[in-house]
């Protein structure tokens, strides 16, 4: 199977789109199968602890804590990162598509978008899709802002938001780009269950105070099910597929510093480095 790599090229739209789209894919292969062995091998040892004990003096509460000594882990831990670090490869992978789509069309790419051997900025990131093409697209469309959000949020704050405004606001975003609909037979057929959560299954989102509301436990971090995971990186997809079709459209004729923001702020840059 092929890999998106930085270092290839050429890389046509047509072949890059099918590099990410198989990336994509890959990733939420490794989650499933992540969770769903954590699950089975979390069961197996609960039962087996059920099993060798009295149930007058031993409950379900003592055999899923002798599960987790004996396994170094619960599978509802497992379950929460295992989604935001699939999150974490997905927004990554689909930033890195950016940038290919980006080299393919420029001259000097290791200026523009490469420069001093890094990425560029999310700012020339976002000016280049939005003023360069002869079809502008909002890279913060599409839901990706939220799911970028996200993701930063896990990167930078191990997904706990520094105030319940702060957590509010990422979640208003989240629940307006991944409506928390039922699970759909496609869904069920891939192996997924349950519900759409994005800080804990007992954190219910009230669409019409537009609100968190705590059923049982409240937590403040960042918590995925695993069908939010699959829609947010469903989501990525799409966003990256429709950035491509744009892209593929080419660039406007006439770009230069006096009538482009990407080409000033790009070399603006270049000049303070």
């Amino acid at each position: 199977m092929r890999h998106l790599d930085l270092l290839t090229d050429p890389y046509s739209p047509e072949l890059l789109v099918a590099d990410v789209r198989n990336e994509l894919e890959g990733i939420l292969a490794m989650h499933r199968y992540l969770v769903a062995s954590t699950r089975r091998e979390f069961e197996a040892a609960y039962e087996r602890f059920l099993e060798g004990n009295d149930p007058e003096s031993y409950d379900g509460g003592d055999a899923i804590w002798d599960a987790e000594q004996e396994l170094g882990f619960n599978p509802w831990d497992i379950e929460s990162h295992a989604g935001l670090m699939a999150l974490v490869r997905a927004v990554s992978l689909c930033e890195v598509g950016f940038a290919l789509l980006a080299k393919e069309q420029l001259l000097d790419p290791e200026i523009w978008v490469f420069p001093n051997g890094s990425t560029w900025t999310r700012e020339l990131e976002i000016l280049f899709f939005k003023t360069t093409p002869k079809r502008p697209f909002n890279v913060d469309g599409g839901g990706f802002r939220a799911i970028r959000s996200l993701r930063d949020l896990y990167v930078h704050g191990y997904g706990s938001p520094i105030s319940e405004d702060r957590r509010l606001t990422l979640a208003r975003r989240l629940y307006s780009a991944i409506p928390a609909k039922p699970i759909t037979p496609e869904e069920e057929e891939l192996g997924y269950s349950g519900e759409v959560y994005f800080f804990g299954e007992h954190t219910a989102y009230n669409a019409s105070t537009k609100s968190l509301e705590n059923e049982l436990f409240q937590t403040m971090r960042a918590d995925l099910s695993p069908l939010a995971t699959y829609r947010c990186i469903q989501k990525i997809r799409d966003h990256f597929v429709a950035a491509a079709e744009a892209i593929s459209e080419g660039l406007k004729d006439d770009l230069s510093r006096d009538n482009c923001k990407f080409v000033r702020v790009a070399q603006d840059r270049a000049a303070r480095s």
